[in-house]
């Protein structure tokens, strides 16, 4: 009878022992599972905020690429402009020497007969 009873309390404390471990064990389940929703949420919320940043971006590489597409075309328009005022002033230039070189022979012809 004493042998059969000891047995009872050894069980009964082997209960109470597996059932505290498997409290303990779910309790540890539970505050993971918490743990890793609460990452999980975070990591939602950093991709939303990727998301939006990358979003942000494309809209300005697209805006910087139209103004550049515009300053190209203006360049290229202000370039087809200026030709032909290069044109004009190379040919002025030439003018020029023209006169400075017609001018220097003047005053040369004007020395010699001075002297």
């Amino acid at each position: 009878r004493d042998e059969a009873f000891d047995k009872l309390v050894q069980y009964r404390r082997h209960v109470k022992r597996a059932r505290q471990a498997m409290e303990t064990a779910m309790a540890k389940e539970r505050e993971d599972k918490e743990e890793q929703g609460r990452v999980v949420s975070m990591l939602k919320e950093k991709l939303i905020e990727s998301e939006k940043h990358l979003a942000l971006l494309q809209q300005t590489y697209h805006n910087v690429s139209l103004e550049a597409n515009s300053d190209k075309a203006r360049i290229d328009q202000l370039e087809r402009e200026l030709a032909p005022l290069r044109d004009e002033n190379a040919m002025l230039v030439k003018t020029q020497r023209q006169l400075q070189s017609r001018l220097r022979s003047l005053a040369n012809m004007e020395r010699r007969q001075g002297m």
